[in-house]
C-alpha cells in the first residue's frame, strides 16, 4: 500500500511557486484527501493523469487540465476515476469494490 491523494500533493502551497495554482496544505494533507490504497492502482492513476488523450482536456494532460478545476471538482474527479477502475473508499482506505 501507498498513500494516495485524491487532489495531488504537488498542488499543496508548500510545493508551489508564487502565482501557481495551489491549495492550503491543510486541504491536501489530511485523512479526507489522503488515504492508503494499492500501489499498483496509484501508478495507474499517475499514468492516466499524465496522458493527453482525453478530448475534454483540449490537448492538455489530465493533470494539467485538472489544475484549472476547484479542489472539490478535482476530488470528485478522483472519486469517479476510482469507481471507473473498480475501487471505492471504505473505512478511510481505497479498496476493491
Amino acid at each position: 500500500e501507498v498513500w494516495m491523494h485524491m487532489v495531488e500533493q504537488r498542488l499543496a502551497k508548500k510545493n508551489r511557486k508564487p502565482g501557481e495554482v495551489s491549495f492550503r496544505n491543510e486541504e491536501i494533507f489530511n485523512s479526507y484527501n489522503c488515504m492508503p490504497g494499492p500501489k499498483a492502482l496509484n501508478q495507474v492513476m499517475a499514468n492516466d493523469y499524465a496522458k493527453a488523450s482525453y478530448k475534454f482536456t483540449n490537448g492538455l494532460t489530465l493533470r494539467k487540465w485538472l489544475e484549472s478545476q476547484s479542489f472539490e471538482a478535482q476530488f470528485n474527479f478522483a472519486i469517479k476515476w476510482l469507481g471507473e477502475h473498480g475501487y471505492v473508499i471504505k473505512d478511510s482506505k481505497i479498496v476493491k469494490r
